[in-house]
């Protein structure tokens, strides 16, 4: 059973990051279809089936990281007393952090969907709060990967791996590391980017520069705010790739 568990284990955890690439594909292909204007509404809707399939996937990970930390470290303490030392149970409550920041973020990035789709249908009296929920879930999505960089030096100073207790070469262990730090940062860029896009999406900050002649100086913060989430999203979507690595 050992044998075909595993196998099976290995598919389950690529299906999961293979739909993390498919989520990042859809934000960037809902980013880039807000530079014209015919097009957003399909973009929100992009945005929002990204969101969902965030959640979902965040959620998993929440319940699998809980379940890890109750089933392993009670094995570790019943086996060997000590065993699950300061660096792995402080590396598994970052981790858990982490994969909370992202479930968080990710229902506001929903929420702040639902209602970009419903502009589009019927009247929305106060859009600032959409827009302002895109800002919040991209403050949670920074402090998550704030939380990835306080447990990555526990992470490789561990010897599991999977559940087993194995050591891994240093040259192994030194690409892991500069995979997972390079990963870090683009989620790191990423969020930044998307916090900055959603501020400038504020219905606030709107512009009628259509109105205006050609030799007037006007500067909309719609085109701005879209290519830094176009921006944003392909960092994620490079970062979704490196963890298939």
């Amino acid at each position: 059973h050992a044998r075909t568990a595993a196998p099976r284990r290995h598919a389950a955890e690529y299906t999961v990051e293979l739909l993390y690439v498919l989520a990042n594909c859809t934000f960037l292909a809902g980013s880039i279809c807000f530079f014209d204007s015919d097009m957003m509404v399909i973009g929100a809707m992009l945005f929002l089936a990204g969101s969902v399939v965030f959640t979902m996937l965040s959620a998993l990970n929440v319940c699998e990281q809980r379940a890890y930390q109750a089933h392993y470290e009670s094995d570790a303490q019943l086996l060997n007393a000590g065993a699950a030392g300061p660096s792995s149970e402080q590396g598994t409550a970052e981790r858990l952090l982490e994969n909370g920041c992202y479930f968080l973020g990710s229902i506001a990035f929903v929420a702040g969907s639902m209602l970009y789709v419903h502009r589009f249908y019927a009247e929305v009296k106060d859009e600032q709060i959409g827009a302002w929920l895109f800002v919040w879930g991209s403050v949670v999505f920074t402090i998550a990967s704030y939380a990835n960089a306080l447990g990555m030096p526990y992470v490789f100073s561990q010897q599991h791996w999977r559940g087993m207790t194995v050591r891994f070469p240093v040259e192994v262990k030194r690409l892991a590391y500069r995979l997972a730090a390079t990963e870090l940062c683009c989620a790191q860029l990423g969020s930044v980017c998307f916090v900055t896009g959603s501020y400038l999406f504020r219905p606030a900050l709107a512009t009628k520069c259509a109105e205006h002649d050609d030799n007037e100086v006007c500067v909309s913060s719609m085109p701005q705010g879209t290519l830094l989430y176009v921006v944003g999203s392909a960092l994620y979507l490079v970062q979704s790739f490196l963890n298939l690595a």
